[in-house]
């Protein structure tokens, strides 16, 4: 018996380098089954250091916090980007789950923003 049945397809981009300006580069996608935990997004308000005494001048910057598993196939790893229906997210962190005889069953991923 399965233990993951994905709800949806999604797109996974291997990491593979910073290029001369900083921006990741990736190599090969694939097609993986996608099971979405919880996705959310917004705006956090932060200070400006540099305005933070005078004015309280603030920035916004998106953030976006997530949690999906993936098929045990699809082994991702820090820093590789997801699309899942036209948005990218990166990948923070990813762990295995086993199943009850060892066996990786999916993957547990942790996604933030992608940056860039």
């Amino acid at each position: 018996m399965a233990l993951f049945l994905p709800q949806m397809t999604g797109t996974l981009h291997r990491f593979s380098a910073h290029d001369l300006y900083g921006v990741a580069t990736y190599a090969g996608a694939r097609q993986v089954g996608v099971g979405i935990v919880r996705l959310s997004s917004g705006v956090v308000r932060s200070s400006v250091r540099a305005d933070s005494s005078a004015s309280r001048g603030r920035s916004e910057e998106p953030q976006i916090l997530g949690e999906v598993l993936l098929e045990a196939a699809a082994n991702p790893g820090p820093d590789d980007k997801l699309v899942l229906r036209n948005i990218s997210y990166r990948v923070i962190s990813a762990e295995p789950r086993f199943d009850l005889l060892g066996n990786v069953a999916h993957h547990q991923v942790v996604l933030g923003a992608l940056e860039g």
